[in-house]
């Protein structure tokens, strides 16, 4: 196919275990090439993420070695809309997940970085296994770009419905799926639930957000616009929230 410049390449080293580490990436230039320097020998899974879509492979690399990997981007896309059953209004901030069928996700992985108008910047999301996921927006609606057509297990809810899974199969262009998520019963002594609303300058930035309460802590990432931290122990808490190269 023809050069694909301005598309952000990245490593992110993988482990046995699916461990996730970020191993710097950059973009590609007018002829497609792109270089990625200073990679200790390892197994990565390299990442591109442009306008024409997405590519994603497994690389590894000894100490010293010189690797030539050429990468083809595929248009893969999945538009999950998600509602509330019993009133059927959409739902922002709801977890969607997709994995290759039979696979287990054990880490995500996100980073992101934006520069004045008109500069390059990026937003990569990459998890264990080939995963992938992310949260409604204020519209209620998700949408992923994969990198392989194939059958993959789409998780969607969070612990305030039942659980939605289903097995589908996705091809190169759109799939869209509608999910109607059936709210759990009310359960008295329930812990108090914290909703954080993102807001970023310039807006719909992503990063990473820490809840605290208790001596408790959950993280989570790529995060954007809006997050339900869930139940938190009652008392003081903190909310914290870093967007890459914005400190």
């Amino acid at each position: 196919g023809a050069p694909s410049p301005r598309v952000h390449v990245r490593a992110m080293s993988e482990s046995d275990s699916g461990e996730l580490g970020d191993g710097g990436g950059g973009f590609t230039d007018e002829r497609g090439r792109y270089r990625l320097d200073g990679l200790a020998g390892n197994s990565y899974r390299i990442v591109a993420v442009g306008e024409d879509g997405r590519a994603e492979t497994k690389l590894d690399l000894a100490d010293g070695e010189t690797a030539h990997l050429d990468l083809t981007l595929r248009s893969v896309r999945l538009l999950v809309a998600v509602t509330d059953g019993a009133t059927g209004k959409s739902i922002a901030g709801i977890p969607v997940a997709t994995a290759p069928a039979g696979r287990a996700c054990s880490s995500m992985m996100g980073t992101s970085q934006w520069g004045d108008p008109g500069e390059l910047g990026f937003d990569v999301s990459v998890g264990s296994n080939g995963c992938l996921a992310t949260q409604t927006n204020a519209a209620g609606v998700a949408r992923l770009v994969l990198a392989v057509p194939g059958s993959y297990d789409l998780d969607v809810g969070d612990d305030r419905f039942e659980p939605w899974k289903q097995a589908l199969a996705l091809v190169d262009g759109t799939t869209t799926r509608r999910v109607a998520l059936t709210r759990k019963p009310d359960r008295s002594g329930d812990k108090a639930r914290v909703v954080a609303n993102l807001r970023t300058d310039p807006p719909g930035l992503s990063g990473t957000i820490w809840c605290l309460a208790g001596g408790d802590s959950n993280s989570s990432s790529p995060v954007a616009g809006r997050f339900d931290c869930g139940p938190m122990i009652p008392g003081p808490g903190e909310i914290w929230f870093r967007v890459y190269g914005y400190g």
